[in-house]
């Protein structure tokens, strides 16, 4: 049931506590096409006040006049039936479409005990059936199964009502806040555990209730039903592989976790060894999401809520995208650089502008700080991440973190040294993307052709406009070499130890670098 539904049945139970009359439509049948499903409620209140909804609004408003105009008399029967749009004019007259008709239940509500019982119920996670006896309004509660439909034979109209569909999250960085918003408008019960308390903050106005303890605790604290789906977005396989141990083992119609098919297939393996059966990890959705070309936080939430969505209709899951070769045969680490202090930007700007915290508007519209618009320009597929900075900087280490990103902090600041620090942190990879820390209009498409480039033995260049930009992929026969570098002194001689292999990018961003506050306008 939906939250309009629930909202309707607690106006209902108010309404009548007050002593005010009510009358209760549902939608029993439809014909044709019509604009509210069976099912769907409507409260009128003795003033006039209504809440939920049958029809597009032409309906309502004549339900409205039948109270006012006296047709729904006090001491008439308990259940009425009354049907719209029998003949085409009439159709046209409620706006109802060409060939819709709408039969009603018109239900004055007496006792509302029924009412407070079901709510309870549903509350509970139970899915309850609502038998209503049309001749005495006699309601009956039983219990009713995830299987069970409206039905309606003339004489009791049979309606199932159950809580709300909810969504798990576990991990409140930014992708999550991306997915609460859009869970919240497709009317999911939003909940979100993380025991990492520097990720709360900035969620107090955000639409989710938080669920206290560890992953594992929440899966069963919410006591997870067929209506529950659960997704693990943490980056980090301590927090995610613990909620989904518990939770491929449970009723959750739906169980994801973020990852590229590389990191998906080793997370199926740790599990296997971890003791779940092979039919609980089947269940395990990874990569998640059905595939429209992602690339940001708000494309990633939108392509994972409408896998959940297709789901939970029972559409079949067409739109997977199958990868196979590439660079996605072996993991590819991200190594972000947000160390060097932009000396120049601070001649011109002030000592105390840092230009990674510098606001500019991105390729795509929105205004972020500079180093937040490299983050969210990383693409969902690489998702071993690391970003070496300093630790005077603790808003970039704070972002960093809610975009997935391990963090390195070194002492100095030469691009040597970062680079060096950032292979240390993530080894025995197929290879590494250097992305600098202060290019924030590289579009995504550029960064995925440049790692779909990389092999053990070449270095994979951007090339615009006859010119080498970034970022850069080095294969896996270069880790040494990266590992030894220090100082100011960057990667490029490493050039000449293997095959550079040119990629084409129809993309200036591969170019432009902010070293002074003019350069935060791109055109």
């Amino acid at each position: 049931m939906d939250s309009v539904d629930l909202n309707v049945l607690r106006s209902v139970l108010e309404w009548r506590r007050a002593g005010q009359r009510v009358v209760l439509y549902s939608v029993v049948q439809t014909w044709g096409t019509a604009p509210r499903a069976p099912g769907a409620m409507l409260a009128l209140r003795e003033d006039g006040v209504v809440i939920g909804s049958v029809s597009g609004g032409c309906v309502e408003d004549d339900l409205i006049a039948r109270l006012h105009d006296g047709r729904i008399p006090t001491d008439g029967p308990p259940v009425q039936l009354i049907t719209y749009g029998v003949t085409r004019e009439e159709a046209a007259r409620f706006g109802l479409p060409c060939g819709g008709t709408l039969r009603l239940t018109e239900e004055q509500v007496g006792d509302p005990h029924w009412v407070a019982e079901l709510l309870t119920r549903c509350e509970a996670h139970e899915i309850v059936a609502r038998s209503l006896d049309i001749a005495t309004g006699e309601v009956l509660l039983q219990s009713a199964d995830k299987a069970d439909v409206l039905s309606f034979d003339g004489n009791t109209l049979r309606a199932i009502y159950g809580p709300r569909w909810r969504l798990l999250l576990i991990g409140a960085g930014q992708l999550s806040r991306y997915v609460a918003e859009m869970a919240r408008l497709l009317d999911f019960e939003v909940l979100i555990c993380d025991p990492r308390s520097e990720f709360v903050y900035g969620w107090e106005e955000q639409h989710g209730r938080f669920v206290s303890g560890m992953p594992d605790e929440a899966v069963l604290t919410i006591q997870t039903d067929e209506r529950t789906a659960i997704v693990a977005l943490t980056h980090d396989p301590r927090l995610d592989d613990m909620a989904l141990l518990t939770a491929l083992d449970s009723k959750a119609f739906y169980v994801g976790a973020l990852g590229s098919r590389v990191n998906s297939l080793k997370r199926r393996k740790n599990l296997a060894e971890l003791g779940l059966s092979p039919q609980a990890i089947e269940r395990l959705h990874g990569p998640i999401g059905l595939h429209i070309g992602s690339h940001s936080p708000a494309e990633i939430a939108l392509s994972l809520m409408a896998e959940i969505v297709a789901i939970k209709n029972g559409v079949e899951l067409k739109q997977k995208k199958a990868v196979a070769g590439g660079y996605m045969s072996e993991p590819i680490g991200v190594i972000v650089l947000a160390a060097g202090q932009g000396s120049r930007f601070r001649q011109v700007a002030g000592a105390d502008k840092d230009k990674l915290l510098a606001d500019c508007t991105g390729r795509d519209g929105t205004v972020r700080s500079v180093v937040e618009q490299v983050l969210v320009s990383v693409p969902a597929s690489l998702d071993k991440r690391v970003l070496v900075t300093t630790e005077d900087r603790p808003q970039v280490i704070r972002m960093a973190k809610a975009y997935g990103f391990e963090i390195v902090l070194i002492e100095t600041t030469g691009m040597g040294d970062s680079i060096a620090a950032g292979v240390a942190a993530c080894q025995n990879l197929g290879g590494w993307m250097i992305v600098l820390g202060d290019m924030p209009f590289i579009l995504p498409s550029s960064i995925e052709r440049v790692a779909a480039q990389i092999a053990a033995d070449c270095v994979s260049v951007p090339v615009y406009a006859g010119k080498y930009g970034h970022p850069v992929g080095f294969g896996r026969s270069f880790g040494p070499g990266l590992a030894g570098l220090s100082g100011d002194h960057g990667a490029k001689p490493l050039f000449a130890q293997g095959r550079v292999v040119e990629v084409a990018v129809d993309d200036p961003g591969a170019l432009w670098d902010v070293d002074v506050p003019e350069k935060l306008v791109f055109f």
